[in-house]
């Protein structure tokens, strides 16, 4: 839980930055997407292939096809399909903040990819497929609010969170 709440903050934050510099995103879908997007995490942990397919079919039967697609689209080889980079913002600062997320922490990217490779070694290879994908995606958002770098960006975050939280 406490990793959604963080994951659904950072979508916030970054959506409401994106926002400022003219892009098409709603913060507050960003961010409920955040709270749903491991929706079936426990259910799903030992059924490979179904985590992500299960919270979106629940939510596509309670009327929520917007979260539905952030929920299905938010697995780590999603962003490999061909329809990735044209995929609603909502989608993809949720796709991006669950891979900047540990636990309720804002961390790297490669330091999210580092553990989720030892917690899940039988997806190597769909990791390391999606490793590019992801930082050009980094690179994106950095290059839309004129971040320096990913690292600048993950610490402008956690200063945000620091500020926020008090």
């Amino acid at each position: 839980r406490a990793h959604c709440v963080t994951v659904a903050w950072a979508a916030y934050a970054l959506g409401v930055l994106l926002r400022q510099q003219g892009m098409p995103v709603d913060p507050i879908l960003a961010h409920r997407g955040g709270l749903v997007h491991d929706l079936d995490k426990i259910r799903t942990l030992h059924l490979k292939g179904a985590h992500g397919v299960l919270g979106a079919e629940f939510l596509a039967g309670q009327g929520y096809p917007l979260l539905t697609k952030i929920v299905r689209e938010h697995i780590m080889h999603t962003i490999l399909k061909a329809d990735a980079a044209d995929r609603r913002w909502e989608n993809k600062l949720v796709y991006f903040c669950d891979k900047c997320v540990e636990g309720d922490q804002i961390v790297t990217f490669d330091q999210r990819l580092e553990k989720l490779r030892r917690r899940y070694p039988q997806y190597q290879e769909s990791m390391r497929l999606a490793e590019d994908p992801i930082w050009a995606l980094s690179d994106q958002i950095c290059s839309l609010l004129g971040m320096a770098s990913h690292d600048a960006m993950i610490a402008m975050l956690k200063h945000l969170r620091t500020q926020t939280s008090d």
